[in-house]
């Protein structure tokens, strides 16, 4: 069963090193890759791939949502989950945007 609404929690961020101490030789945790979750604490799961990591930010008098992640693979319920840091493709984001 899939939830009507959408989802959203407060997700930690793990150091780089712990990492990828946990993925081992799978993956390359590199400066391109935050992670997020982990045993015990809330985490992207099947079918998030592709959601969004962010945090609320104020701006002209209103709060707004600036998202600096996207989920790539997902933790579930006791690995971290591998999100794609946005600031290190912002260049070829722009290159590729289309009105």
């Amino acid at each position: 069963d899939f939830p009507n609404i959408l989802q959203k929690a407060t997700v930690p961020v793990l150091d780089q090193s712990e990492c990828q101490e946990i993925f081992q030789i799978r993956y390359d945790i590199g400066e391109d890759v935050i992670c997020t979750g982990g045993s015990a604490n809330p985490n992207t799961c099947t079918w998030d791939n592709g959601a969004p990591l962010g945090y609320p930010s104020q701006y002209n008098d209103r709060v707004r949502f600036v998202q600096f992640g996207i989920t790539s693979i997902n933790g579930c319920e006791r690995n971290p989950s591998k999100i794609t840091f946005l600031p290190n493709y912002v260049d070829w984001i722009l290159a590729n945007l289309r009105p």
